[in-house]
């Protein structure tokens, strides 16, 4: 009973954790997008070419249990936009330099 008990926490909770976000020699410098709210990692991500909404949530570590994909904002030159990236075409959205993603949390619907 104690090792099914073991095993079940385990795999509820893995050892492992999380890859810590690319670093930045010092004395260079970078573009980044923010991302922020429920991420496994929130924080800045190095900006690439062709970089997409979906991708930089992922190299934020990806969405927590806790946050919702319907209603990702885009804050881009004081302009708030939401996608729905269950969308495909949403999740193609390019970010650009300094641009600020938010994932939200769900709401009681679990959405």
């Amino acid at each position: 009973m104690r090792t099914i008990l073991t095993m079940a926490l385990l795999a509820m909770f893995p050892l492992s954790a999380a890859e810590p976000p690319p670093r930045v020699p010092p004395g260079k410098t970078t573009t980044v997008a923010n991302v922020g709210g429920q991420v496994r990692r929130p924080g800045p991500v190095v900006w690439r070419k062709n970089l997409t909404i979906f991708a930089a949530i992922q190299d934020a570590g990806g969405v927590t249990q806790f946050g919702s994909m319907r209603r990702v904002k885009v804050l881009r030159n004081g302009t708030a936009t939401a996608y729905n990236l269950n969308d495909d075409k949403a999740k193609m959205i390019l970010v650009q330099p300094d641009d600020t993603i938010e994932v939200p949390q769900k709401n009681l619907l679990g959405r």
